[in-house]
């Protein structure tokens, strides 16, 4: 056996040996533009409305449906939900289930929703959180692969509406859910019975 293909086995090795591999989290979460950029508001006097958008980041899959809800909080008045589907039961802030004719492409940042809501602009307000939760009339945060129609639990990163007109802001929040994906333990001759004929 050469050296390199040793190297290149030893490596194999390693790498499928691990239990927990750090990545992108399947994610979920509002952002204020649709170019995936801020989620983090100021409100302005007098109260205005807002388009918020619920952001689906890459999960490595084709995505044929989608459960969630939005919790808003108190400075927050929801008015009515636009979706990027017709085929929708419920409104965000009770629970939404959708699925898409044609699966969305689920390898790259899509929008799913947009939510049109009305800031307060009284100052009472601290720094308040836009959360994605569990769907409340299912209980779950997830959705539906195509073709074969796995779940897959979503994560969340919360949006941040600042309830004071002027400084102090709240930091930027990063884009996505970072975390830890668990992965399945494998054999080296597990990997090798994928690729025999």
């Amino acid at each position: 056996m050469s050296s390199k293909l040793r190297l290149f086995v030893a490596v194999l090795i390693m790498a499928v040996s691990v239990n927990v591999a750090s990545a992108q989290v399947p994610c979920i979460q509002v952002l204020y533009n649709e170019h995936f950029l801020a989620q983090v508001i100021t409100t302005d006097c007098p109260s205005r409305q807002v388009e918020l958008y619920v952001a689906l980041f890459p999960v490595g899959a084709f995505v044929a449906g989608l459960e969630f809800s939005i919790s808003y909080p108190p400075s927050v008045q929801w008015i009515g939900d636009t979706y990027t589907t017709l085929v929708v039961i419920g409104s965000s802030p009770t629970g939404v289930a959708m699925t898409w004719p044609l699966p969305l492409n689920g390898y790259s940042p899509v929008i799913v929703m947009q939510a049109t809501v009305l800031t307060a602009c009284d100052g009472t307000y601290p720094f308040e959180s836009i959360d994605i939760l569990p769907n409340t009339a299912s209980g779950f945060r997830r959705l539906v692969t195509w073709p074969d129609y796995d779940t897959i639990d979503l994560s969340n990163t919360p949006a941040y509406i600042n309830g004071f007109w002027g400084p102090p802001y709240h930091p930027p929040i990063p884009l996505g859910c970072d975390g830890v994906v668990p992965v399945k333990t494998a054999t080296w001759g597990l990997i090798k019975s994928l690729y025999a004929e």
